[in-house]
């Protein structure tokens, strides 16, 4: 085991228990006039490869907002993914963030853990695709991926889209690989802007699938999908960040699901019928949950209807669903039925 994991262990075993104030409302910044509503404050650190790791600043202004009674939201500028001077796989600029982070975690985390509630690692586009110049190193990797993945055949024009869902793998297995630098106990936050991908309802679910993104918090702007997540600039029933005062919506009961496919279903015919059902029930504003596949037993819960799409659901998948059935629930079928002891097709369910 590395100096480095046993100083992280030994710094788990002094961790304090963490008052967590929800919904968050963070204001995005630190300053003398901060409108009312709030509860926390973003602190701003360098922590690019070109940053001196000098922060004093950052300090006296976390001292003064624990001061006032704000929490603290770390916002790590590490440069991801534009100002990153070298590829990302040069192993002398991973590491060079990477002890910007031992520096964040030994100095800022140590002294303020009892008022932290967590650190953003990356704000931008939910299209990580954006952030990345084809090369014949990712061309390599993006075949690799396609193995991975199952998938041997497909339609070029169907290309760019494939791309999009490598590119975001990329990005969360560098997301991941800088996070285990810092402590288990940190919480992590990715702010996404989803505004160029929530035309199209299932674009958005596979780029955001749930199943990619379960290790990290999210703070959304854009989205047009109940995520559970912190509004970026318009709130949410979960929180927000943004610089106006926060008026937090309450969570609506919702009594419809939405399966959302495992994130190795990649094909866009493996959500046949889904684009219908989504923009119906955003147009009448219904209320619905997306719920991982893997995860129809823990959070069927309240439910009276789970819609899927057969082409893209697994054996277990299936299994899970019969026992939604079994437990009272009604599974819809965007296409074809298969047999479960309480099924109706997606007609039958717009028709009601």
């Amino acid at each position: 085991m590395s100096r480095d994991h046993h100083h992280i262990e030994e710094t788990l075993e002094e961790e304090p228990e963490k008052i967590e104030k929800f919904p968050l409302k963070i204001f995005e910044g630190f300053s003398l006039q901060i409108p009312p509503g709030f509860n926390s404050v973003t602190i701003d650190i360098d922590a690019r490869m070109q940053g001196e790791l000098i922060w004093n600043d950052a300090r006296k202004e976390a001292e003064e907002a624990i001061e006032k009674g704000f929490s603290l939201m770390w916002s790590l500028d590490l440069g991801l993914f534009n100002s990153l001077p070298l590829p990302l796989s040069n192993q002398s600029q991973f590491l060079s963030l990477a002890i910007g982070l031992e520096h964040f975690r030994d100095t800022l985390w140590k002294d303020f853990k009892s008022h932290t509630i967590g650190a953003i690692l990356f704000k931008g586009s939910a299209n990580f695709s954006h952030y990345f110049q084809w090369s014949i190193d990712y061309q390599d990797q993006f075949h690799s991926w396609l193995k991975d993945q199952k998938i041997e055949i497909f339609e070029p024009k169907i290309i760019p889209h494939l791309r999009s869902l490598f590119y975001r793998d990329v990005a969360l297995e560098y997301f991941s690989l800088l996070s285990s630098r810092l402590p288990d106990t940190l919480p992590l936050y990715l702010y996404l802007d989803a505004h160029l991908i929530s035309q199209e309802p299932i674009t958005e679910m596979q780029l955001l699938n749930l199943e990619s993104f379960e290790r990290w918090r999210l703070a959304l702007r854009g989205s047009k999908l109940p995520f559970k997540a912190i509004g970026w600039g318009q709130p949410t029933p979960y929180g927000y960040s943004g610089f106006s005062s926060p008026a937090i919506p309450m969570a609506e009961e919702a009594k419809i699901g939405i399966c959302v496919p495992a994130k190795q279903v990649i094909l866009i015919e493996h959500y046949q019928g889904m684009d219908t059902i989504i923009k119906h029930l955003i147009e009448k504003n219904i209320p619905f949950k997306m719920i991982a596949e893997a995860h129809i037993t823990a959070e069927w819960d309240g439910l009276d209807y789970m819609i899927f799409s057969p082409n893209g659901l697994s054996v277990q998948g299936k299994r899970k669903l019969q026992g939604f059935c079994a437990a009272g629930g009604t599974a819809v079928s965007t296409c074809q039925l298969i047999g479960l002891s309480n099924e109706i097709d997606l007609e039958t369910f717009l028709s009601n």
